[in-house]
């Protein structure tokens, strides 16, 4: 196990070296970009390996009751199989001579390494393709000022990266006239798109969906720092709390269709003042209609901070529908819908 975190993080590091060699030319935002998308994969390098470690010893704490076990009944060679194993690892399958429960819990071990690993790989992919659309406006940006040499050095960093989704030529049946979604907008999220809703939220701001900016709130501003590509090929815009009004999203559905709603469910204080009476749990929303938008319908993980994922659930509301909705302490959950 050891060795694996050693090769994950030192394939991090190198990455992040490759990021210092960058051009001096280089503006200092991209700069910052690129260091947090090093930060990132290190930092989901270590959660995967985190979650692989922890799996291990778990299966093999239940190899060892199942030695126990074997010792107990007298079935010697299955007990000593077991106790012969080193290794989850081996890609050729659960050793010979041990009992059908045990091979069940190194085949589950094994199964568990390879969604966390897919896992890993899609939420760097789609960061990666997250920055390049950032750097791309960069790139432009730095080009209308005529500084030519910091934007041929934005354009180098670019070419490391995946290339930009372009937009799909071929239409999809639940769009709406005048939006072209992007090839990747396939599924729940097309039907998002397609069907819309119409929103107004008290006291926020629509704007656009991107990863790491600068969102200006009352007291202080805040980010994303990690948003699904999908989403924003989806032209996703949240209704962002320009206060946050008690904890409390007041809406009210100006036009049919689909809308969504982040929640943040990380620890915001105690109980008291009584929130906790009114607060929706993910169980009150999917009982009040309302579905979940998984992490493989989005591509990868909404985080807004570098530790806690976000939920996202979707319902198709009615014009004139309105409520107040609360999902934690003091921080209202966000409501998100699509471009039309």
């Amino acid at each position: 196990m050891k060795t694996r975190i050693i090769i994950s993080l030192a394939v991090v590091f190198c990455s992040a070296i490759n990021g210092f060699g960058a051009s001096e030319d280089l503006p200092a935002e991209s700069a910052e970009l690129l260091r947090k998308l090093n930060a990132f994969k290190l930092a989901q390098a270590i959660e995967s390996e985190q979650a692989i470690d922890a799996a291990s010893k778990a299966t093999f704490a239940i190899l060892k009751k199942h030695q126990d076990r074997e010792s107990e009944n007298g079935n010697l060679d299955a007990a000593v199989a077991l106790k012969a194993i080193k290794s989850l690892d081996k890609g050729s399958g659960p050793p010979s001579g041990i009992p059908a429960d045990s091979k069940a819990a190194i085949l589950k071990y094994q199964a568990q390494v390879k969604t966390i690993g897919k896992k890993l790989a899609e939420n760097i992919a789609g960061k990666k393709i997250a920055v390049a659309r950032v750097l791309k406006q960069h790139e432009i940006e730095q080009t209308k000022k005529k500084n030519l040499e910091a934007a041929l050095a934005v354009r180098a960093e670019l070419k490391k990266l995946p290339a930009i989704p372009k937009p799909s030529d071929k239409p999809t049946p639940t769009r709406r006239p005048g939006f072209e979604p992007k090839p990747n907008v396939r599924g729940t999220l097309a039907k998002l798109v397609g069907n819309a809703g119409g929103l107004e939220v008290v006291k926020t701001k629509p704007q656009p969906l991107l990863p790491d900016v600068e969102y200006p709130g009352k007291k202080r501003s805040s980010k994303f720092f990690n948003v699904p590509a999908k989403l924003v090929d989806a032209g996703a815009r949240i209704h962002w709390p320009m206060d946050a009004n008690g904890g409390v999203a007041e809406y009210k559905v100006t036009s049919d269709g689909y809308v969504a709603i982040i929640c943040d469910y990380s620890y915001q204080g105690n109980n008291s003042g009584g929130w906790t009476e009114t607060r929706w749990t993910a169980d009150d929303f999917r009982d009040n209609g309302w579905k979940e938008l998984s992490e493989s319908q989005m591509g990868a993980q909404l985080i807004k901070s570098e530790k806690k994922p976000l939920v996202v659930f979707y319902k198709k509301l009615k014009a004139g529908e309105e409520g107040k909705l609360r999902c934690n302490k003091y921080g209202p959950p966000i409501f998100l819908t699509f471009s039309k």
